[in-house]
């Protein structure tokens, strides 16, 4: 085979959008856009290092993930600003314990609580939205 041609060796279908892959290489049917985006990397290895283990290219998987935010009309997941690991009351000093009390008081006395019915109603809806994007 010379150079110039190239034999198609299959079609996939992903997410509703028709790849063809070629013999040099996966090359797009449609358009495509670059994103250039900078990320740590180590975090891009572990990243790149799964999706291989499910058989999906880098590319690919940001394209799966553009689909999800365009589906649910967000990111699909909630983003958290840390995450934080609730200590049981056994495992709190007795000041981080009267500073928990202290913080729910102001709250309480700040009228910031919300009634149980709009809280199961705020997860429910999250829980929903969580399922529908997986």
């Amino acid at each position: 085979m010379n150079q110039n041609s190239t034999s198609k060796r299959c079609i996939a279908v992903v997410n509703t959008m028709w790849y063809i892959i070629y013999e040099g290489g996966d090359n797009m049917a449609q358009k495509s856009a670059n994103v250039i985006a900078r990320i740590e990397p180590e975090i891009k290895e572990q990243a790149e290092s799964i999706l291989a283990e499910m058989g999906i290219s880098a590319s690919l998987g940001i394209n799966m993930f553009y689909h999800q935010i365009i589906k649910v009309r967000g990111l699909p997941f909630t983003p958290t600003a840390k995450a934080y690991h609730h200590k049981s009351i056994e495992e709190m000093t007795d000041e981080e314990f009267d500073e928990r009390m202290a913080v729910g008081l102001s709250q309480a006395q700040a009228d910031m609580g919300s009634p149980v019915s709009e809280t199961f109603a705020r997860l429910r809806t999250r829980s929903k939205n969580e399922r529908e994007a997986i």
